[in-house]
């Protein structure tokens, strides 16, 4: 994904043509094309781009975690969460309440 420094919106790839060195957006650019030489460009879950310890990228179709780790992180437990439906999905309910449960690294989406 690509966002401008001053936006928040991201815009996912479609696809990037190496040969003619373009990049097709998913969706349209609201704010336009960018000013290659004003404008920053700020690239997310890009592998040549981690350069900072903390930094990762998740590549989705192969299920891999590339990270590059911090000091304190070398001994640290990473979990991934692959769950692809909610841990829990409540539709048409009010004044539900959860007490002792525990949801960790339990993310769908």
């Amino acid at each position: 994904m690509f966002s401008k420094d001053w936006g928040w919106p991201f815009n996912k790839i479609a696809d990037i043509d190496p040969k003619n060195r373009t990049i097709t957006f998913a969706y349209d650019e609201a704010s336009g094309l960018l000013n290659w030489r004003r404008d920053f460009l700020y690239a997310e879950n890009l592998l040549e781009e981690i350069g900072v310890p903390g930094e990762y990228v998740l590549d989705r179709l192969t299920g891999k975690l590339y990270i590059l780790p911090t000091t304190a992180s070398y001994n640290a437990r990473i979990a991934v969460s692959t769950l692809a439906q909610p841990t829990v999905k409540i539709d048409g309910t009010d004044f539900v309440t959860f007490n002792g449960i525990v949801f960790d690294r339990a993310s769908a989406g």
